[in-house]
């Protein structure tokens, strides 16, 4: 019991000086708000596309990629651009669709697409 009168009367003497009441209260939610308005927001990573071939599984695949709302799309014509670019940072993310996938998939065998990624833990989300 003598706990809580003491914590009582703390509560009501730090309420009673009104800079406290800003210190502990306003402050706080206004510091959050302003850093997520600072530092929040929408992310928008750039992703490489390079294209071996015109085959239909690649445009498709490609189309759609550019298509997603989420992440916006630049074409590279070798993967050595896209490589570097990447190494760069000028882009986030590469896909490097290779030149015989129609002919591997009608085959029945998997079918493997390149990504290349920084390592700087955006990469994964990427993926």
């Amino acid at each position: 019991m003598k706990e809580l009168s003491i914590a009582w009367f703390n509560l009501k003497r730090m309420i009673r000086e009104r800079s406290n009441i800003f210190f502990v209260f306003i402050f706080p939610l206004a510091l959050v708000l302003l850093i997520g308005v600072q530092f929040g927001g929408g992310f928008s990573p750039v992703v490489g596309v390079q294209q071996s071939d015109d085959g239909q599984i690649s445009t498709e695949i490609a189309s759609r990629l550019a298509d997603s709302e989420s992440i916006d799309i630049t074409e590279f014509e070798t993967e050595d651009a896209i490589t570097s670019a990447v190494e760069r940072g000028a882009i986030q993310a590469g896909v490097l669709l290779p030149a015989d996938m129609d002919d591997t998939a009608a085959a029945g065998e998997p079918v493997e697409i390149g990504f290349i990624t920084r390592p700087d833990g955006s990469g994964s989300q990427l993926q």
